[in-house]
Parts: C-alpha cells; sequence; structure tokens
C-alpha cells in the first residue's frame, strides 16, 4: 500500500477510495468581492454621474412635478475645484443621499469652452465654475455658490437654504 500524501504516514484503508479535497472557495469569493465592487463603484460613482441631470429643461419639468428645489452644477473635467467638489464631496454618500432625496440635480458641462453649454452659462450669470445654483420648485433662484467647497460648507448652504 502507497502512503497517504495527504497524511503522511497514514495508510489509506482502499486505494480506490475518491480523494476528498477540501471546497475551494476561491471562485465564490472572487465573484462575490467582484459583484461587491460592481455594485459599490455603481453607488458611488453612479450616484454623481447617473442621477445627475444632463439637461436644464428636463431638470425643471422634473423639479416642477415633484415640488422639490433643483441645484444645477456648472461644471467642467479640466478644472480642479471641479474635480474636488465632485470627489469630496458631491460623492460622500452624506450629500449624496441629501440631494437624491431633496433635489433635482442637474449637471451642465462646460468641458468643451466654445459648446452648447456656454451659452446657457452664459444666460444664467456664471462668471466662474464649479458654480451651483439652487432654484424654487417654480425655477426661482435661491441662492448660488461659487467655488469648490468642503463637505461642512455644502451641507451648512443647503441647510441655510431650507434644504436640509
Amino acid at each position: 500500500m502507497r502512503p497517504d500524501v495527504r497524511n503522511p504516514g497514514l495508510e489509506p484503508m482502499d486505494d480506490f477510495l475518491p480523494v476528498e479535497r477540501p471546497f475551494n472557495m476561491t471562485p465564490l469569493v472572487i465573484l462575490a468581492v467582484a459583484a461587491a465592487l460592481a455594485l459599490g463603484g455603481w453607488k458611488v460613482l453612479g450616484s454623481f454621474q447617473g442621477a445627475w441631470l444632463h439637461d436644464l429643461d428636463s431638470g425643471i419639468e422634473a423639479a416642477q412635478a415633484s415640488g422639490k428645489p433643483m441645484l444645477v452644477l456648472f461644471t467642467a473635467d479640466w478644472c480642479p475645484p471641479c474635480r474636488q467638489l465632485k470627489n469630496q464631496v458631491l460623492s460622500d454618500r452624506e450629500v449624496d443621499a441629501l440631494l437624491s432625496e431633496q433635489c433635482v440635480r442637474v449637471k451642465i458641462d462646460l468641458t468643451e469652452r466654445g459648446g452648447p453649454n456656454a451659452r446657457i452659462a452664459t444666460e444664467y450669470g456664471v462668471r466662474g465654475i464649479p458654480t451651483m445654483i439652487l432654484y424654487d420648485h417654480r425655477g426661482e433662484e435661491i441662492d448660488r455658490i461659487v467655488g469648490g467647497v468642503p463637505k461642512v460648507v455644502m451641507i451648512g448652504w443647503l441647510s441655510q437654504n431650507g434644504v436640509y
């Protein structure tokens, strides 16, 4: 009889017994981690990109229909304060939850400097980015804030304007 390689020094009872292997959890763990990252990544990234409307008219209609205020963000990919605002404040779970529950959100992308959204920015008096303008559900401007702001300032601004 040959020795059992799994248990050196022990003799197997029968050479034809199937070798018991421990259940390999690796594929399940990889699948679970991938699913969590996919869902978690969607929640974090999608919350900023997916839940924001990109058309001002659609935002106005949604605000009127829901009775919620509308937050319009004028931003550009090449703008460092805009990236900071998106990555550190608007992607924050608390801020994201507050905005998604309390506001209709519209993002006006000014990445293309002479693009069609530049006219909208001029029409709304945007002179610097990022600019956030808060409107009531009737379309009346409540307040605006310009520049990258930390989370505490953002929440304070929303609270001061009756959103929080």
